[in-house]
């Protein structure tokens, strides 16, 4: 953790004026904020997370049912053209 304080005091110990110091740790302070997650930012990226993997579930499982669909397609016409091949025989 930041301690501001100590921070300014070593600032002045090594000669920086007190208005120097309180500018400078302003800044500071503005630029490490900028960067910050919060706690609600991370819970707002937890819900964006879940609600992305649900509709990406949701999408696999329209794939996995079109793929069903085909391959049962593909074995209906595969057996059909079998058992033609078989009764031309």
């Amino acid at each position: 953790m930041f301690n501001a304080f100590k921070y300014t005091k070593q600032l002045e110990e090594a000669g920086f004026s007190r208005v120097q110091a309180e500018i400078q740790l302003q800044v500071i302070a503005e630029f490490v904020e900028g960067d910050l997650a919060t706690k609600q930012d991370l819970k707002d990226l937890k819900i964006e997370l879940k609600n992305d993997i649900a509709l990406l579930e949701s999408k696999m499982v329209q794939m996995e049912y079109r793929l069903t669909l085909k391959l049962g397609t593909i074995v209906t016409i595969g057996l059909g053209a079998m058992t033609a091949i078989v009764k031309l025989l």
